[in-house]
């Protein structure tokens, strides 16, 4: 059988997700439903009888909070500017009713690189330390390694409740607390030899 490649398209590369390519498609649907509807002036209300009443999605519509955790509200960021340099790793990164890209949106206020994937939940490294980090927020994750060893390049962790005592139980007490999260330092893994902060490891996203 044939099979289609999008990467040969113009901007096909792009298309690695099945959001991206359902949203041009959206797009395409919009440009013939206006054609269809040219000259029809009960059009606009029967669209607007559909999203009101036949949609799954509720109005109004639910939206992502806008507020970051507790430890990274500060008067002038970016907060958490005074713990040890390097990437911040936000966690739980993957598990039931976790969303692995909300750190993109949290990213703002701390400016730090993140070692994750805006495409796909979990952590990319084979450790024990990192099999623990990827699972914590699961049923059943491994038991924690000893000793604990931070990923490469990450100078934070921050935790969001309700894991952080299974998080305080490994890494001792949080240098930042909230009623929501808490982050530690653990090391200086982001400075270079010259005593600057070093650039984003592999696989980071930067600010």
């Amino acid at each position: 059988g044939q099979v289609f490649h999008g990467e040969h398209l113009p901007g096909g590369a792009l298309l690695n997700h099945h959001g991206r390519l359902l949203l041009l498609a959206a797009v395409a649907l919009a440009a013939l439903a206006s054609l269809g509807a040219r000259g029809r002036r009960w059009a606009p209300l029967l669209v607007a009888a559909d999203l009101l009443l036949l949609s799954p999605v509720p109005w109004p519509w639910p939206v992502a909070s806008a507020e970051p955790p507790g430890v990274l509200r500060c008067a002038d960021p970016p907060c958490l500017a005074d713990l040890a340099p390097g990437a911040l790793l936000p966690l739980p990164v993957a598990g039931p009713g976790v969303h692995f890209q909300r750190p993109l949106l949290d990213q703002r206020f701390h400016l730090r690189p993140l070692p994750i994937s805006p495409n796909r939940p979990g952590l990319r490294g084979r450790t024990p330390s990192e099999r623990w980090l990827a699972a914590l927020a699961f049923p059943d994750p491994p038991d924690p390694p000893d000793p604990f060893e931070p990923p490469p390049g990450v100078g934070v962790i921050l935790v969001r409740e309700p894991w952080v005592d299974r998080v305080a139980a490994v890494l001792g007490p949080p240098d930042r607390r909230a009623p929501d999260s808490a982050a530690w330092s653990v090391g200086e893994a982001g400075v270079s030899a010259g005593g600057g902060e070093a650039a984003p490891a592999r696989g980071m996203l930067a600010p």
